[in-house]
């Protein structure tokens, strides 16, 4: 179960304190669970959360203005295939999505589609944005607010911080028509183009997209992704994440 703070509402008695400024506290207000990125491991935690319990007020702050599409990751999937995801979690536009011969993916079109899946679910996320000040006493932070100079308040249950690792290899990858000579990991798109990594320096030619990636094996990183997103939300209902 879900720790809630103690937050209660004013009594109806009692005349109601006026609301701060683009605050998103609410005085009757659901337990809320704010994640510090957008990544595809906090979109899939987040689905993973709401499918256990839909009255959950959920926030994804990200320092990009655009959740999705942006900042390629690897796609493998593997002769497991598809689906790696639930399949209300897939919004039912703007994914091409994989045949059973596919074993790769675009995995920014991925998140994209959850991302609109996950808005349409009821989630608030905050483009554009960092964190100024965190207040752990009274679980609040303060965010910025992109083309303006007023900020955010987000009052919070738990708040999920992206774990830092350490020894991670540096990938570049690339997707073509053909793969490269070298050996590769590697997958083939739905649109019949190679998505590839490799961690030498080597170049290869002709390609339509080049890439680069952090991490331990871009084979598994689809995979990795949504098993630590069950791994998060678990903690989170049970209680047992810091917040």
């Amino acid at each position: 179960m879900i720790r809630v703070a103690a937050h209660t509402a004013t009594c109806a008695s009692q005349p109601a304190p006026s609301m701060p400024s683009l605050s998103y506290r609410r005085w009757t207000r659901l337990p809320s669970i704010v994640f510090q990125n957008s990544s595809l491991t906090s979109i899939a935690c987040a689905h993973f959360l709401l499918d256990a319990q839909e009255s959950l007020e959920i926030h994804l702050i990200s320092g990009s203005f655009e959740v999705g599409l942006m900042g390629e990751t690897p796609g493998i999937i593997g002769e497991s295939g598809w689906p790696v995801v639930r399949p209300h979690w897939i919004s039912e536009g703007g994914l091409d999505l994989p045949q059973e011969t596919s074993t790769a993916l675009r995995a920014s079109w991925l998140a994209k589609s959850m991302a609109i899946s996950l808005s349409q679910r009821g989630a608030s996320f905050h483009t554009g944005s960092r964190i100024l000040t965190h207040d752990e006493d009274s679980k609040k932070i303060v965010i910025t607010v992109p083309g303006d100079e007023k900020t955010s308040e987000i009052h919070y249950d738990t708040l999920v911080t992206p774990e830092t690792t350490s020894g991670e290899a540096q990938w570049k990858g690339a997707v073509a028509l053909s793969l490269p000579e070298w050996p590769s990991v590697n997958g083939r798109r739905s649109d019949g183009t190679h998505e590839f990594w490799w961690l030498d320096e080597r170049k290869p030619e002709n390609t339509l997209q080049t890439m680069s990636w952090v991490g331990v094996d871009p084979s598994s990183a689809v995979n990795d992704a949504i098993t630590e997103a069950r791994r998060i939300s678990d903690n989170i209902l049970s209680g047992s994440l810091a917040a």
